[in-house]
């Protein structure tokens, strides 16, 4: 396949020589625009980087570039439908079926593997519906993460309570998504939510490979769908695992986060809360301290 070394992007910080990217194809025959970090030395570890729902896998370079600094290689890519990779008949931000999003990230992680060629430490990272993906892909795949691997999930959708109103919404929507699956009338969340820094939120809204606007009704059922069973199997996790959460977020549910970390059988897990944040930590004006937090973790659980 090929290979480029350029910065494809404007809006993050200059790509160094070890930049890669390629188009992988999945088993349905659909393009993933997939995206390496590689250390200029010896690799000390892998981080794979899932991207969260409407948004695309670019949005979180400068992250990744931090690590590989570090020998930390990072690897990510567009979920189906999303930045770079290839629409699902025709259209952004859907699917057909949750368990895609969880077969894309094993694809990428065995492709990640044989390139690599290092017999080092797995990390998975996944951000909000990333996360969801994520705890998902561990539930049926944990065998990919050994003892000084681990997960990393930063602001993960894991569920939330609904009011009467979003129940009805919910009874509704289920029956609707039999005829319209793809109709976009569930709110998505507001960009001023996801950071409070007002030049990220310009960034954005700017942005051309994310989605502005309301999310198609079975992607959003599907995902409400994974967190229940991710919630209900969480005992089930034993993989090394830490939780990043900021106690503004408006987009995603601490709560919930923290009855999943409550359940997981780990033995070694870590819930970290990051006073006056909200959802992207990464975007927020503190996103040197969230990546060195990580980034600490990362080495001191190889170490």
């Amino acid at each position: 396949m090929a290979l480029s070394k350029v910065n494809i992007d404007t809006n993050i910080p200059p790509c160094t020589d070890y930049y890669q990217n390629e188009m992988l194809q999945n088993e349905r025959g659909l393009k993933l625009f997939y995206q390496r970090f590689l250390p200029k030395n010896e690799v000390k570890a892998i981080v794979i980087f899932v991207h969260g729902v409407q948004e695309h896998s670019s949005r979180y370079n400068h992250v990744l570039i931090n690590l590989a600094e570090d020998g930390i290689a990072g690897i990510s890519y567009d979920h189906q439908a999303h930045g770079r990779s290839d629409e699902v008949e025709g259209r952004r931000a859907t699917c057909k079926s949750f368990q895609e999003f969880v077969d894309d990230l094993k694809l990428v992680i065995d492709h990640a593997r044989k390139e690599i060629k290092a017999d080092v430490p797995l990390f998975i990272w996944g951000q909000s519906f990333g996360g969801c993906v994520t705890a998902n892909f561990i539930l049926q795949n944990e065998d990919y993460i050994g003892d000084k691997g681990g997960v990393v999930l930063t602001s993960p959708y894991l569920g939330k309570d609904l009011n009467l109103v979003e129940k009805m919404q919910l009874t509704i929507g289920t029956r609707l998504a039999k005829y319209f699956p793809h109709l976009p009338v569930v709110k998505a969340v507001k960009v001023q939510d996801m950071s409070k820094d007002p030049r990220a939120q310009k960034d954005y809204t700017e942005d051309p490979l994310n989605l502005i606007g309301d999310m198609r009704l079975y992607l959003s059922l599907s995902i409400n769908d994974a967190a229940a069973n991710v919630m209900e199997n969480a005992a089930k996790v034993n993989s090394n695992l830490l939780i990043m959460f900021g106690d503004t977020d408006r987009c995603c549910s601490l709560e919930y986060a923290r009855k999943y970390f409550d359940k997981v059988s780990s033995s070694n897990k870590k819930f970290k809360v990051f006073d006056g944040l909200y959802h992207t930590m990464f975007h927020e004006p503190e996103q040197k301290k969230i990546i060195e937090y990580m980034r600490q973790h990362i080495l001191n659980t190889i170490a």
